[in-house]
């Protein structure tokens, strides 16, 4: 009689060792392979033997139990549809359509019981989206081991499963921003000058209010004050576009901001910046408009360099940062700490002060 029972089996390799699932099913020996790592290989012999003692004693696996992958990430979806705002739920399905695509063709014990999927099946599809044909970049990857994690909380929350399969799939290690992370006050005025003067306006906006690019294409006129004493914008959903953190802000006008809306005045009734065509401003446009110049100009960066500038250089002129993370729009102030690094030019300065071979007057002392 067959005695049902799963050994473990380590074998030693060149590069390393790995463990070996080894059973018998009636006169038929099976040997799997259960990875290098001896708890992820211990919980797939134990699930493993408890299912062969299922059979063995004539007993289904309790309906529950059985769940697959595709229904799981569909329950999943539809539980974030009223949790999270839109651009956050389309990254979502695209991490998990991915994802459950890979394990249908590679993995398809796993795909049809989620109690099948493993450690090293999870770092499998991490290796093909990280080498194929559009590599995901560690960003994105990262995204979706804590979207994977997630979504296997739910697995284990509504007991599916006991273990969380992504629970010891470690994100990978970013390389932390640059000294460099914005355009210096005189790389500014080159840009001004050498952009297209129709862009010019908009982008220049970006820089005297910290805006995100889709915050300055959403720009209202009703979200804007233009009170001589105290201007300013809010940046608010509207109907068909939201907030990146779902939150609200308000933005004083400097002098210059306040000047460049003057300008936009009787350009569109809605929108205050506006395409060359007289629509709303399509994402690609001020992006390549900026681009062109930046590449005549032999400076490295983006949109996105104008907002952090705008952080940096108030942090640089002495302004606190808990201001600058309002007019940010940052949930996290480690975020603000991270635009708002000064460059080396700045540091230069700062430890000039320490300089006493010199008097006040500039004389040597």
């Amino acid at each position: 009689m067959a005695s049902y029972r799963v050994n473990l089996k380590k074998i030693k390799r060149k590069n390393g060792s790995v463990y070996q699932l080894d059973y018998r099913i009636g006169q038929k020996r099976i040997r799997k392979f259960a990875g290098a790592s001896f708890k992820e290989a211990e919980t797939l012999r134990a699930k493993l033997q408890h299912e062969l003692l299922f059979e063995r004693h004539k007993l289904d696996v309790p309906t529950k139990t059985v769940k697959s992958l595709r229904s799981l990430t569909n329950d999943f979806i539809k539980t974030k549809e009223r949790e999270i705002r839109s651009k956050s739920l389309v990254r979502y399905e695209d991490y998990l359509n991915r994802f459950v695509a890979f394990f249908e063709k590679y993995f398809p014990e796993g795909y049809a019981n989620i109690h099948r999927i493993s450690k090293s099946h999870i770092q499998e599809f991490i290796e093909d989206v990280a080498n194929g044909n559009k590599p995901w970049a560690k960003k994105t990857m990262n995204g979706f081991i804590r979207v994977g994690k997630s979504l296997f909380k739910t697995a284990i929350e509504e007991k599916y499963i006991e273990e969380n399969p992504f629970e010891h799939v470690k994100e990978f290690r970013l390389p932390s921003p640059g000294m460099e992370n914005h355009f210096t006050k005189e790389q500014l005025n080159q840009i001004w000058k050498e952009v297209d003067p129709y862009w010019r306006p908009s982008l220049e906006f970006m820089y005297h209010t910290g805006l995100r690019k889709g915050e300055m294409i959403n720009l209202t006129w009703d979200n804007v004050t233009l009170d001589a004493e105290n201007p300013s914008i809010s940046v608010v959903s509207l109907d068909d576009w939201e907030t990146k953190t779902g939150q609200n802000r308000t933005i004083p006008l400097d002098a210059r901001a306040l000047k460049i809306l003057e300008s936009m005045k009787g350009k569109d009734s809605k929108y205050v910046f506006v395409g060359v065509n007289g629509a709303k401003i399509h994402p690609d446009k001020p992006y390549h408009a900026l681009k062109k110049a930046l590449e005549k100009l032999g400076i490295e960066g983006d949109v996105h360099k104008i907002r952090h500038s705008f952080a940096s250089h108030l942090a640089m002129a002495g302004k606190d940062i808990l201001s600058i993370m309002e007019l940010m729009g940052h949930k996290d102030i480690k975020t603000t700490q991270i635009y708002a690094r000064p460059n080396k030019h700045h540091l230069k300065e700062v430890v000039a002060a320490l300089d006493t071979s010199q008097d006040k007057t500039g004389k040597a002392a």
